[in-house]
C-alpha cells in the first residue's frame, strides 16, 4: 500500500511549518481488524495519491480524533463494525436472520444468482429459492457461531472465512461495495419503508375524503427512492374528468368464459379464445412481460367481480 508506518501522524489542521518526520493524514476510510486481531484504519495522506494511503495502528493517529469522529459519523463502513472483526461475523448473523421477519424484497432480490425484477421476485417458487439458500449460509454462521470459544487469533481467523464465504454465496460482494454497505442498504430500507407506509396513509386520506376514490397501494421493492405521485393524485385520482378517454364497448362481448378460477384456467379463458394472453397476475397487477391488447372477463363470463382479469372495468 505505498509507504510503510510513520513516526508520528497528525490530522492536516494540526501542520507545523519546518516539522520534518511528520505526516498529515487528510482523512479516514475504512477500518478492518487483521489476521493477528490488530485494529487498522486506512489513511489519505496530504501530498501523497490514493495508491499511497496506508494502513496504520490507531496508537499512530495521535491527533486525529477529529478524522475519526468524522468517519464514524458520515462514511458507511464507518458506522458499522470493522471488516473482519467479532462483531462483523455477529451482526451478518443477526441480519440475515432478521430477513426472514422483514421479508424485504429490495434486499431478498440482491442475494439471487442473476439479477430478476420486482415482478420474479414475487414468484413464490423463486422466493423459496431464495429463502432456502439463505438458510444454508445462516446454518453455515451459526455453526461457526456454536464452536466460538473464545476470541483467539485462530478464532478470528474462522470467522473472517466464513463472513467472506457467506458474502459470496449470497452475491453480497457482487451487490454491494463491502459487507458495512450491504449494512447500510438493510438499515436505511428499515426507515424507507416506514416512511412510504406513511406517505400511502397520507396520500389515502386525502384521496377518500376529497373524492369517492379508491384507496391506493405504494411499493418500491427495488431501491430507496420516495414516489413521485402527488401531481397524479391531485390531477388523476381527485380530478372528476379522470377516465374520460376510456370508454367501453356498446356491443355484444366477443366470448364468455365458464371459470370458476380463470388464472388458474387463463390458458383456456376467453383471453386464450380470442388470442391473448391474461395480461394481470392472480393478485390483479398487470404483468410487464405482456404488451399487448388488455381483453378483460366480461358480462358473458361466469366469474365473480373480484376475477383478477376485472381490472379496467372496476376503475382504480
Amino acid at each position: 500500500m505505498g509507504k510503510t508506518r510513520r513516526k508520528s501522524v497528525k490530522s492536516e489542521d494540526e501542520q507545523e511549518e519546518g516539522t520534518s518526520g511528520q505526516y498529515w493524514a487528510t482523512g479516514v476510510l475504512d477500518w478492518r481488524v487483521d489476521e493477528s486481531g490488530v485494529m487498522l484504519y486506512l489513511l489519505r495522506w496530504y501530498g501523497y495519491t490514493d495508491d499511497q494511503n496506508t494502513w496504520e495502528v490507531q496508537e499512530h493517529l495521535s491527533g486525529c480524533d477529529q478524522l475519526l469522529v468524522d468517519f464514524h459519523l458520515n462514511q458507511v463502513n464507518g458506522r458499522h463494525p470493522p471488516k473482519g472483526s467479532f462483531e462483523e461475523f455477529k451482526k451478518l448473523l443477526k441480519y440475515l436472520s432478521q430477513l426472514f421477519d422483514d421479508n424485504d424484497l429490495a434486499v431478498l432480490k440482491r442475494f439471487a444468482k442473476k439479477p430478476i425484477d420486482c415482478f420474479k421476485i414475487r414468484d413464490n417458487v423463486v422466493l423459496k429459492e431464495i429463502w432456502k439458500a439463505m438458510r444454508t449460509q445462516i446454518d453455515i454462521l451459526y455453526e461457526r457461531e456454536k464452536c466460538l470459544k473464545n476470541r483467539s487469533k485462530t478464532e478470528l481467523r474462522k470467522c473472517q472465512n466464513a463472513v467472506a464465504i457467506v458474502a459470496t454465496n449470497l452475491n453480497i460482494n457482487a451487490n454491494f461495495e463491502s459487507v458495512p454497505h450491504f449494512f447500510d442498504f438493510v438499515d436505511k430500507r428499515r426507515v424507507f419503508t416506514k416512511e412510504l407506509e406513511n406517505w400511502e396513509n397520507t396520500q389515502n386520506q386525502v384521496i377518500v375524503s376529497e373524492s369517492d376514490g379508491r384507496p391506493i397501494r405504494v411499493v418500491n421493492d427495488v431501491d430507496l427512492e420516495m414516489p413521485g405521485l402527488k401531481g397524479y393524485i391531485t390531477e388523476y385520482i381527485l380530478d372528476v374528468q379522470f377516465g374520460q378517454n376510456i370508454r367501453f364497448e356498446k356491443e355484444e362481448p366477443l366470448v364468455g368464459c365458464e371459470c370458476t378460477d380463470c388464472y388458474d384456467s387463463r390458458d383456456e379463458c376467453c383471453t386464450a379464445v380470442v388470442g391473448y394472453p391474461m395480461v394481470y397476475t392472480n393478485k390483479g397487477v398487470l404483468n410487464k412481460a405482456y404488451n399487448t391488447l388488455i381483453y378483460e372477463c366480461n358480462d358473458k363470463c361466469k366469474c365473480s367481480d373480484s376475477c383478477p382479469n376485472r381490472q379496467v372495468q372496476r376503475g382504480r
